[in-house]
C-alpha cells in the first residue's frame, strides 16, 4: 500500500463459505463489492482501482459474521 491501478488482497479463511469484500470511500459510501465462495485456506484477490479517484479507501472483509477493515491508499 499505496496502490495505483490495482491492489492485491491475501486472506486466510478459517472456514469454507462466502467472503464479502466492500470497498468504501472516505465518506463511508460503498464504491465496490465482491463476494467469493471459498474453501478454508488462502485466498488471493486482485482488485482493479483504475476508475477510482486518488484518495483513502477502506476495505471491509466479512465472513461468518466477523469483519475486519483495512486501509487502502490509491495514488
Amino acid at each position: 500500500n499505496p496502490a495505483s491501478d490495482q491492489t492485491f488482497i491475501h486472506l486466510q479463511a478459517d472456514q469454507a463459505g462466502p467472503v464479502s469484500l466492500d470497498l468504501l470511500n472516505d465518506q463511508g459510501i460503498r464504491v465496490g463489492q465482491k463476494v467469493y465462495q471459498t474453501n478454508a485456506g488462502e485466498l488471493s484477490i486482485s482488485w482493479e482501482l483504475g476508475s477510482l479517484p486518488s484518495g483513502l479507501y477502506l476495505l471491509r472483509i466479512s465472513q461468518n459474521g466477523k469483519s475486519l477493515v483495512r486501509k487502502i491508499v490509491k495514488e
